[in-house]
């Protein structure tokens, strides 16, 4: 059953935009280094699952991993360097989440979906998930795989990650996210992904792993109108 969900996704190479978002006219985009949007509401992250509204053209809270807004023209967005940013879409609320390895582990997905319970029908929810560190670079120890996996199914363990040398483990940021929206109803016909990895694409996209100390920041966005 979750090969077939796989299959519904739409898949896309590097891109800054999500075609179907882009023509249906949704306000967004996956920036990296040659993208420099103007005025954006980020918040101060700090490896969470909290998520704070922006109203009357504030900013709730300042620390968070997560905004979210149901005004219009008011462009929210997540800074990544590594980590994966996560767009969720409709008609009347949007969110925009910092998806580190701690704040999925943290269950930030699961709290930004129960939030949009609260506000609209999930079906009517679009999620597309950016470009972050690919499966091939992205190796943690075990205490890390241990977190992220006390988040999931059982059954749906082995698919988000492979083994490394030792203790090591090699995990796929993306389909972690993909299997957490999945177990809160966000069905797989809902969900982009831009696979894209910072870490190898040096050209297009900070990395944090790569870079060091000297890294910039990707900034992902989306607006209502």
């Amino acid at each position: 059953m979750i090969e077939k969900d796989f299959e519904e996704i739409s898949w896309l190479s590097q891109c800054e935009t999500i075609p179907s978002w882009e023509q249906s006219g949704i306000l967004h985009s996956f920036g990296g280094k040659n993208n420099s949007p103007k005025h954006i509401f980020l918040a101060k992250q700090v490896h969470g699952n909290h998520i704070t509204e922006v109203s009357d053209g504030h900013l709730q809270q300042e620390e968070a991993d997560g905004l979210a807004t149901e005004e219009n023209n008011i462009p929210i967005g997540v800074k990544t360097a590594d980590c994966l940013p996560i767009l969720v879409w409709t008609p009347r609320y949007i969110l925009a989440l910092h998806g580190g390895w701690k704040g999925l582990a943290s269950g930030i997905i699961f709290r930004g979906i129960s939030v949009l319970e609260e506000k609209i029908n999930l079906k009517t929810a679009l999620v597309a998930l950016g470009p972050c560190i690919g499966p091939n670079k992205f190796e943690v120890g075990p205490e890390v795989m241990q977190s992220i996996c006390s988040t999931l199914a059982e059954k749906n363990i082995p698919l988000i990650g492979k083994k490394g040398s030792g203790d090591r483990w090699y995990i796929d940021l993306a389909i972690v996210a993909i299997l957490q929206l999945m177990q809160k109803k966000i069905a797989s016909s809902q969900i982009s992904v831009i696979r894209a990895c910072t870490y190898e694409n040096a050209s297009e996209y900070h990395s944090f792993r790569r870079d060091k100390d000297h890294v910039g920041r990707n900034i992902s966005w989306l607006a209502l109108k």
